[in-house]
């Protein structure tokens, strides 16, 4: 349950990549080759729209490489390619124009260097988002083994991962001549690999980046399921049945595991549905087990795509208790009972990104003054660009005060409180404890407390509210 681009670009990917097959095994004139071929290009220019240019590179290379092994060249003639790369530039084009003329760039000197004084859309764009992340692992800050997604493409895959042996048999009996006339088997390979190996090379590094390279996997197996079911004794379907019975069997106990590494993260409320989830994937172990004894694979298969079905809807609403904590609760709170002359502070915007959205105004910030960071905050690196290229300029009325102005230590933070204008602050129960221990903050009122958050304010906030609250009556 997190707002990420990484599904979006994957669909996008998966779309371009599957309309290139289906175009290109079509008849040349027919509608399909036509409305496919013009799918490819539309696809990927929503893919580098979604998240940069991985939307054309990706597909792109695995187009690449299947038509240079496969010597398919004449495809290029046939699939639209000057009309449908106009169509891709019209649809991407433009929003990245309008982003550059919106931030220009004014520094032009060491132009690879990570240094985002003066540098504008473009450079952050195709320099810090693309070449330095993908290069610099000081850049990326998210560096992982070169080995990281060989090891969570398969877990990801589970449990049709178990299936995947058996369905890479059955695809590449019969050697190099049946490839080269199912030549898909390779594409599927080729589809997989790019994004495997791309990211891999990258000193980037997130379990999402890999989603692009299950969608092939997913088409081979299916392929070897679709012929299985028709004669499952045949192509040894109990045996990838009968491995889901036992990883899910085992896969239960995987539960209280998770519970006591999160044990200090763990609502209560919570544990009813980690229960649950413990007992579906143990009780659809069982159920799959004993038709694999019974050697009725079909069966266990649908028990399989039932139990998967029924454990998928069971994560939302665990999903709830083990997201990042919002504050959406205090903030629907507050904003009714503030005024423009107010001031808001956040303590350690790092976990309060979304404060400011439900009061719909700006916050100031607090906590997160360090000397030894550029312009002496410690800004989250995620809108360290964004701060950079608005620190100098003058904000707009409604902001209320600039960028700069707005980030503030300890010391300002109880200069105000001890003013007459009513301050609120809202941070974890953990930094309250910790500034209050530290004497770092004095003469405060609680005005507002839930499970995750406090809301402290001074005298003056105190007052503000209960007046308000009267006039209110």
């Amino acid at each position: 349950q997190v707002v990420t681009m990484d599904m979006t670009v994957a669909a996008f990917i998966t779309a371009a990549c599957g309309f290139f097959l289906v175009a290109v095994k079509s008849p040349v004139g027919s509608r399909k080759r036509f409305w496919c071929s013009y799918g490819i290009y539309v696809s990927m220019a929503l893919a580098v729209l979604s998240k940069g240019l991985i939307g054309i590179i990706l597909p792109g290379g695995v187009f690449f490489f299947w038509i240079l092994i496969f010597n398919q060249w004449k495809q290029l003639k046939t699939i639209n390619l000057p009309t449908g790369a106009l169509v891709f530039l019209a649809i991407c084009v433009p929003w990245h124009v309008m982003a550059a003329q919106a931030l220009p760039e004014t520094n032009f000197e060491n132009f690879l260097s990570p240094d985002m004084k003066g540098r504008g859309f473009l450079w952050y764009y195709f320099v810090y988002e693309h070449f330095l992340r993908f290069t610099d692992a000081g850049t990326a800050h998210r560096n992982q083994p070169v080995w990281f997604f060989f090891l969570t493409l398969p877990l990801g895959m589970l449990p049709w991962l178990l299936f995947l042996p058996q369905a890479l048999v059955h695809a590449f009996k019969g050697g190099w001549q049946k490839l080269r006339e199912k030549n898909e088997f390779i594409y599927m390979v080729l589809w997989c690999a790019i994004p495997l190996l791309f990211f891999s090379s990258s000193s980037s590094k997130l379990i999402p980046y890999i989603l692009p390279s299950m969608p092939p996997l997913a088409l081979l197996i299916g392929y070897f399921l679709a012929d299985a079911w028709g004669d499952p004794k045949r192509y040894k379907l109990n045996i990838g049945v009968g491995a889901a019975g036992f990883l899910g069997v085992l896969g239960a106990f995987g539960v209280p595991i998770a519970l006591l590494v999160r044990h200090d993260r763990t609502d209560w409320a919570a544990v009813p549905w980690y229960l649950l989830l413990m007992g579906l994937v143990f009780v659809g172990g069982l159920v799959i087990l004993y038709f694999w004894r019974q050697k009725r694979p079909k069966a266990g298969f649908i028990a399989l795509l039932a139990g998967i079905s029924v454990l998928m809807l069971s994560f939302s609403p665990l999903g709830t208790y083990v997201q990042r904590e919002n504050t959406l609760e205090v903030g629907q709170w507050l904003a009714p009972q503030l005024q423009k002359s107010d001031v808001v502070f956040v303590y350690d915007y790092n976990q309060l990104h979304d404060f400011p959205m439900h009061l719909k105004r700006y916050v100031n910030v607090v906590g997160m003054l360090d000397e030894n960071e550029p312009y002496g905050l410690s800004v989250p690196r995620e809108h360290m660009f964004g701060f950079v290229a608005e620190y100098e300029k003058e904000a707009p009325p409604y902001v209320g005060a600039n960028v700069k102005d707005r980030y503030v230590g300890m010391p300002t933070l109880q200069a105000q409180m001890d003013g007459e204008t009513p301050v609120f602050v809202l941070m974890s129960l953990k930094h309250l404890l910790n500034l209050t221990n530290a004497s770092m903050i004095k003469d405060w009122r609680l005005l507002y407390k839930n499970d995750n958050f406090v809301l402290i304010g001074n005298i003056a906030a105190d007052k503000a509210l209960n007046e308000r609250k009267a006039q209110g009556k």
